[in-house]
């Protein structure tokens, strides 16, 4: 009997159209089941010599269609994770950069001390009161001992700035609002003047953790800090 090779046609772009559709888990299994079959030496044995061109073909384009359909969900993925991870912030942070600077200060023991003031809008994604509390340099690194910054955000009905800890501001449930912060460091980074590429990590009262990149612009340079160091910017403990 002759098969009909319209209908052997039609059945073989049937199973190709069924092979295609396979979701990405059955790709995988597939092909990690021909490759156990070729590299395993009790399921080599099984493969007839003469056909074992075709499997390792087979292997070989099986991990192509992994790759393929991989690359193919892999936008989607990043999508899905940048969501996720947008969802899961509690508090926006984008800086003015206009209004933040950093300088070195001579100290009157002869040590420097590096300063970074930010000031930024900081928005609360949450439904209850945003308590700012730290906010730390984490690029670029300078070594040598963190002194005692300062965190203070605007209040609503005023222009006042002043502490999560002292003064109890916060901004409140899905308010915007500006805040500032001064990072104190013993000692000097590695780049001594011009514009700084900075990431600074804000900290609230429920541990959550943002990071905001900023670019820095040198002030000109101080003289030794001062005592009163928080007046000179119109801020309050």
């Amino acid at each position: 009997m002759i098969a009909d090779p319209i209908n052997t046609a039609g059945i073989a772009a049937k199973a190709g159209d069924a092979v295609k559709s396979w979701p990405l888990w059955l790709w995988v299994a597939a092909a990690l089941g021909l490759t156990a079959l070729a590299l395993a030496p009790p399921f080599r044995a099984l493969v007839p010599a003469p056909y074992a061109p075709f499997l390792w073909f087979a292997i070989l384009m099986g991990w192509i269609v992994v790759a393929t359909k991989s690359a193919s969900h892999l936008p989607a993925w990043q999508s899905g994770r940048e969501a996720h991870r947008t969802a899961q912030m509690k508090f926006v942070a984008t800086p003015i950069e206009s209004q933040s600077f950093w300088a070195i200060a001579k100290q009157t023991d002869g040590s420097y001390v590096t300063q970074i003031t930010v000031r930024c809008m900081v928005k609360n994604r949450t439904d209850e009161p945003l308590h700012l509390l730290k906010a730390k340099l984490m690029r670029p690194k300078i070594s040598g001992e963190e002194l005692p910054g300062l965190v203070t955000m605007q209040a609503p009905d005023s222009n006042m700035h002043g502490t999560a800890y002292v003064s109890g501001y916060n901004i409140p449930a899905g308010h915007t609002l500006p805040a500032s912060a001064t990072i104190l460091h013993r000692g000097m980074p590695k780049q001594r003047s011009g514009t700084m590429t900075a990431t600074i990590e804000f900290h609230d009262a429920d541990t959550n953790r943002v990071r905001m990149p900023i670019v820095l612009n040198m002030a000109s340079p101080p003289g030794p800090v001062r005592s009163d160091w928080l007046a000179r910017f119109g801020l309050r403990g």
